[in-house]
């Protein structure tokens, strides 16, 4: 490759990167120029309020998950604790039915 080759090929490519440049500048609307971006991202970017504390959803949905939870389990247990109440005091009227031939058991 001789020198003007060269010189050549660059002159090409300038003419393709200023071209491409210009036509990048004309196409892009200045009011929306934060939602364009090259192969990027296409949208507007997010803008976080102050001291946005981006865990706090998550912590508030667990604790009432795990409140909700801890009050079923606590019903269900009170339940089983009636159940097995009335379940003794069936037995112990079984115990204690006047039998007509025999009395008290």
């Amino acid at each position: 490759m001789n020198l003007a080759s060269v010189k050549k090929m660059v002159a090409k490519g300038m003419i393709l990167a200023v071209s491409a440049g210009a036509l990048i500048a004309a196409s892009s609307i200045p009011a929306a120029a934060q939602g364009f971006s090259l192969g990027v991202r296409i949208g507007q970017p997010y803008y976080a309020p102050r001291n946005y504390d981006y865990g706090r959803y998550d912590r508030e949905a667990r604790y009432e998950r795990y409140q909700y939870a801890r009050q079923v389990e606590i019903e269900r247990q009170q339940e089983f604790e009636r159940r097995q109440a009335r379940l003794r005091h069936e037995e112990w009227e079984h115990e204690h039915r006047y039998d007509r031939s025999y009395g008290y058991r």
